[in-house]
């Protein structure tokens, strides 16, 4: 049996994350982190969406990033524990929001993902994750939201 069919990930009554061993296949995972309440965190403070655009495009394992007003989506190259990098990001977040003076919650606890499956479904999922902006009438093309990246050779371009 194919990974994909083991590890279904379409039912609505699914927990926010796979369990562990769907990540040992491989594929890339897409993760999905909102702030604390929906609050728009990184649009009341761009200090703060700099440094995590910043940090988080850096990183090796990065496909591609779009930081929207209230949440992250990032896709990751395969990981064992996306668990491990997302924490990661977790606490860098908020000790640079204490650096900056903010002293409230800054994440949900929990977080959202989903396996990319084949290759061929990589260039759909990047182009859904930078068209987040444009979906939500930030900007007309995502071309112009300043928080959105892709390495090269993942946007089919």
């Amino acid at each position: 049996m194919k990974p994909k069919e083991i590890y279904r990930t379409w039912s609505k009554s699914r927990a926010p994350r796979l369990p562990r061993p769907a990540y040992r296949h491989g594929f890339p995972v897409h993760l999905v982190l909102c702030t604390h309440d929906r609050r728009p965190i990184f649009a009341e403070l761009p200090a703060l969406a700099t440094f995590v655009f910043e940090r988080q495009s850096r990183l090796s394992e990065t496909l591609a990033l779009c930081l929207m007003p209230d949440h992250v989506h990032w896709l990751i190259e395969a990981v064992e524990a996306p668990a491990t990098a997302v924490k990661a990001l977790k606490v860098a977040t908020f000790h640079e929001a204490e650096r900056l003076g903010i002293h409230h919650r800054l994440w949900q606890r929990s977080y959202f993902d989903r396996v990319v499956w084949s290759r061929d479904a990589l260039v759909p999922e990047v182009r859904y994750i930078l068209a987040n902006p444009v979906r939500a009438g930030l900007v007309a093309e995502s071309s112009e939201w300043p928080y959105g990246m892709c390495r090269a050779g993942y946007d089919g371009g």
